[in-house]
Order: structure tokens, then C-alpha cells, then sequence
């Protein structure tokens, strides 16, 4: 369906409207469909909040906590949400239970909160901007949770919302106010766009694609190595190693254990296309914010390394490492 160009007047009427029959609250789930009828850019959606800010309009993000019978429902869902998740699940469910737990563990944000630590992100604070990060977690969560069962594993749709909490963090600016909704907003625009892949599509994470390059190189090498020798070869851990072998299943082409000549040249074509993607993403940074990422997801055969590590090796201290990271985030996320 072909989206309609975005009228800031006549949404903010709507919205308004809605919002004034609910004492002035209006539920995040209301801004998006409006949104998503439209082809808002950032900078629409953030002056829609502007304005509804202004009008004392309050978007009501709030989601039900984490709390163990929540979690275990959230597990259960995962789990049957296709036979995808289910292969997953071998080497994975203890993970996406962990996960779950840590990200429960982590109180939520207030809105002053919020506002408090971005202002002083703003003045240089590492700190506030990871803290922002880990408070905001729960909106990648529960967004996840909507687009289960449509192609892309759930720790891979968290980890896509997680980046574009990183890219929101940046793009607020002196709009605190904006924040949760304006994530919320992100992170949907995001997971629609790589459900929405035709299944032939390659859409693999960034902090994956090396990784699953490698799993490929290795077993064109020897098709019948076990996960165990696919391990050894690459670098990676076997459970790692098992990840990845689920998540190619079906997403992406690997070898059989006798290909043809014209299956070879195709996994060529595909490792090739990983690698194109990965260098692509790090040619549109700077020098210093392509090293950096390349050592935070540990790309390019570099190892994953601590940003206070990563600010020592690039001769900046950790905060300017923390600020270019935010930089590098909102580059990729743009």
C-alpha cells in the first residue's frame, strides 16, 4: 500500500483529538498507526512530538513489566512462533530465558529520568547514555515480541531495536521529551522494514554478518564438518556456532555436503554479498568511527573489545569513545 504524504497539521488534529478523550494520554500504539500510514521522516515525528508535548499531550509507552510468569509466557511465544525458533531453541532457549531475566532485572526508566540523563549525555556523560541504553531495553523487547514468526529470530529483532535506541539517543537532541516515543517509533519502523524482506533477501544483522562469513567460508571448505569442527575452524564458540547454523537454515544458502560447480559459485556469490554488506556500512563512517565499530562487534578479524579498551587503542578517552560510538550508532541507523 502506497503511504501518504505526511501532513503534520492534520495528524496532530487527529492525534489531539484522541488524546483529549483519554485526559490527555495517548497510547504509543495510536501514533504509530497514524505514522505508519504516512512517510513521516525523523524529523517529522519529531515535531509531531513537539507539538503534542507543547499541547500537554503525554505518549503513554508504558508496557507491563518483566515479571517471571511474563517472561515464561514471552518464552513459550518465542518458541512457537515457528519452526525457526524452535530449531533455535536447541542451542539457544537458555539464552533468550537469560536474556529475558537480565533485562528484567533492570529498573525502568522514569520520564524525568530519562530527560535527566540525556541532558547530561549531552554535557559528555558515558555513563547516561549506557544507563539510557540498558532503562530503554524493555521497548526492544516488547516491540520483538510483535513481529515473532515473521523470518528473523527474536534476540536478532531485539538486537535491531537496541541499535536504533543507540540511533535515538543522538537524534533527540535538546527534544528529551521526545525519547521513549520517538524510540517506540524507530524500533517499529525498523522491524517492519526487515520482516518485510522477501525470503530470498540476505538480512542478517551487522554484529552476525562476519560471523556467518566465516561459518560459510568454513563449511565450503569441508560441507560435512560438525558444528564442533565449524568451531574450531572459525574462532567462535560451539554455541555461537550452533546459532548461526539455525539462523542460515533459512535465511541463507549454505553449502550441502555435495554441491554442484554452479551451488560453489553461488556460495561465493553469497559470502561475497556478507562481506559487500559489512564494508558498505563501514565505508559510509569515518576512519575512527569504522575502527570503532569494527572492535565493538568485532569485525574484520578484529576481537570484540570493552569501550575503555577501545579508547586507549584509538588515543581518546572513554567518554569521546562513547560520543563517537553514539555518532557512529545514529550514522548507521539513519
Amino acid at each position: 500500500m502506497e503511504k501518504k504524504k505526511f501532513d503534520l497539521d492534520e495528524v496532530f488534529a487527529s492525534l489531539t483529538v484522541r488524546a483529549k478523550a483519554e485526559g490527555d494520554r495517548l497510547p504509543v500504539d495510536e501514533l504509530l498507526t497514524r505514522l505508519r500510514e504516512t512517510d513521516a521522516c525523523q524529523e517529522d515525528v519529531l515535531q509531531l512530538l513537539t507539538m503534542l508535548q507543547e499541547e500537554r499531550i503525554a505518549v503513554d509507552t508504558a508496557y507491563p513489566p518483566l515479571d517471571r510468569s511474563r517472561i515464561r509466557e514471552l518464552d513459550e511465544k518465542i518458541k512457537d512462533a515457528s519452526e525457526e525458533e524452535r530449531t533455535a531453541a536447541v542451542g539457544g532457549e537458555n539464552a533468550v530465558r537469560l536474556y529475558l531475566r537480565e533485562i528484567a532485572a533492570i529498573e525502568p526508566l522514569t520520564t524525568e529520568q530519562e530527560q535527566e540523563l540525556l541532558y547530561a549525555m549531552e554535557e559528555g556523560d558515558a555513563a547516561a547514555a549506557d544507563r539510557l541504553v540498558e532503562g530503554s531495553m524493555l521497548l526492544a523487547v516488547m516491540m520483538a515480541e510483535r513481529y515473532l514468526g515473521k523470518g528473523v529470530l527474536f534476540l536478532d529483532l531485539v538486537q535491531e531495536g537496541s541499535l536504533e535506541i543507540m540511533s535515538a539517543l543522538s537524534a533527540v537532541g535538546d527534544r528529551p521529551f521526545c525519547f521513549g516515543a520517538f524510540c517506540v517509533w524507530k524500533i517499529d519502523c525498523r522491524l517492519r522494514e526487515l520482516t518485510a524482506q522477501p525470503a530470498e533477501t540476505i538480512a542478517v544483522p551487522l554484529a552476525m554478518a562476519e560471523d556467518m562469513a566465516k561459518l560459510i567460508r568454513a563449511q565450503q571448505a569441508d560441507p560435512d564438518a560438525s558444528p564442533e569442527s565449524l568451531a574450531a575452524r572459525t574462532g567462535l564458540t560451539q554455541t555461537r556456532t550452533e546459532e548461526l547454523l539455525a539462523y542460515g537454515k533459512e535465511h541463507l544458502p549454505l553449502p550441502e555436503k555435495k554441491m554442484t560447480a554452479a551451488k560453489e559459485t553461488e556460495k561465493d556469490e553469497t559470502d561475497r554479498q556478507l562481506s559487500q554488506q559489512v564494508q558498505m556500512m563501514l565505508r559510509s563512517l569515518t576512519e575512527q568511527e569504522s575502527a570503532l565499530i569494527k572492535m565493538k562487534f568485532g569485525l574484520a578479524g578484529s576481537p570484540v573489545l570493552p569501550l575503555e579498551e577501545i579508547a586507549v587503542r584509538l588515543g581518546i578517552t572513554e567518554q569521546e569513545a562513547a560520543v563517537l560510538e553514539q555518532q557512529a550508532m545514529a550514522h548507521l541507523g539513519s
